[in-house]
């Protein structure tokens, strides 16, 4: 009896322990769903599918700066995560300002990028920075 139990107990750890190891894998799709984008993809300018005023023309340079409107970003890539600041004198202010971008994009392919996104202005207000973009040629 007790061998009996000592095999079922044996069985069940390692049952559970294989449930474990596959629950744990992580499969990567070209980005749709990674947690990490191939940044070289990203490189280039990019136009929103729907443009408004809101929505410009983004350009990703591989000194790991940003240009949206007349704004030049430098911005760190963690993941897909991207944040981006832009300092620059304002006179109606009288001082330095800072604004900044995040974005999470979603998937990156070649030809299209898919992200989530804020543009932060010096008063705190936020422009929304989501969408579909494709690369300009």
């Amino acid at each position: 009896m007790y061998q009996n139990i000592k095999k079922i107990t044996m069985l069940l750890f390692v049952a559970v322990t294989m449930i474990t190891f596959a629950s744990c894998n992580k499969d990567d799709d070209s980005n749709g769903g990674s947690s990490s984008i191939n940044e070289a993809k990203l490189f280039g300018t990019w136009h929103f599918e729907n443009a408004d005023y809101r929505h410009c023309d983004i350009t990703f340079n591989t000194d790991h700066t940003c240009d949206v409107r007349e704004y030049h970003y430098s911005y760190t890539l963690s993941g897909n995560t991207l944040h981006g600041s832009y300092t620059y004198y304002s006179y109606g202010y009288n001082r330095e300002i800072t604004e900044y971008i995040d974005l999470t994009i979603k998937s990156l392919s070649d030809d299209t990028m898919v992200m989530d996104g804020k543009r932060t202005y010096v008063d705190g207000s936020q422009g929304d920075y989501s969408g579909t973009l494709h690369r300009v040629q």
